[in-house]
This record gives C-alpha cells, sequence and structure tokens, in this order.
C-alpha cells in the first residue's frame, strides 16, 4: 500500500516514535509478519526523514545560513522570513510511504506510545 503524507507529518512521528523505539520495542508482541511491518515502516519513515533534513540544510544554506556548532543554523536576519516561507510551503509537501498494513489481533501487544506513532498504518483483525 502506499500511504501519502506531508513532510510535517513524517516529522511529527518520528519525533514520537524513534526516541521511543529503544524503550519500547522489546515490549512488542505481535506476529514475525507483522514485526516486518513495523520494522520496514519505521525505517521508510527514517529514509523519508533524512531525505527532509538533507532538504531543510540545503534551504538553509541557500538562505546563507551558517553551521553552528551545535549543528543548528545562523540565518542572516533579511532572510529570515523568505526562509521562514519556504520551509512552510515545504511542511505541506507530500511524501509517499510504501508500507504493508500491521495487523494488531486482541492478543497482540504494541506498547501505546508506539501505536500512537504508527497508528495510521496499522489495521485490527
Amino acid at each position: 500500500m502506499i500511504k501519502t503524507i506531508t513532510t510535517a507529518q513524517v516529522r511529527n512521528i518520528c519525533e514520537d516514535l524513534l526516541p521511543n523505539w529503544e524503550t519500547e520495542r522489546k515490549n512488542i508482541q505481535v506476529s514475525g509478519r507483522d514485526m516486518y511491518s513495523i520494522i520496514k515502516i519505521k525505517k521508510e519513515l527514517e529514509k523519508k526523514l533524512g531525505e527532509i533534513q538533507e532538504t531543510v540544510t540545503t534551504l538553509a544554506e541557500q538562505s546563507g545560513g551558517e553551521r553552528q556548532d551545535n549543528g543548528s543554523y545562523k540565518i542572516p536576519p533579511e532572510k529570515i522570513e523568505d526562509l521562514n516561507n519556504e520551509l512552510a510551503a515545504f511542511s505541506d509537501e507530500e511524501v509517499e510511504i510504501e508500507y504493508t498494513p500491521i495487523k494488531i489481533k486482541n492478543d497482540d501487544i504494541l506498547p501505546p506510545v508506539l501505536m500512537d506513532c504508527l497508528f495510521d498504518f496499522i489495521e485490527m483483525e
């Protein structure tokens, strides 16, 4: 299946999913097929997030931004509004996520924080 979501949605999902993955993945109890689907979705989201971060970096650099020691960019004050407009437009751009639905059964266990992150990719059986 293909799910179309915005770059902002990818970032929001990843902001919740990735920090919780390491602590919560050991609590997942689903079939091997569904675990494969979960991991594949996670990897696809990480890939899209990397592409999004590259684009944001490129936009910052094209706006005359200077990379700081902490990884952020210092943008010239006269370019901030234009960059913010470009970033707002970019956050509304759509990307396609290819996935196999996660089919959760009554006796499966998917920690709530992960279920919330992956909600749009889940089907109940």
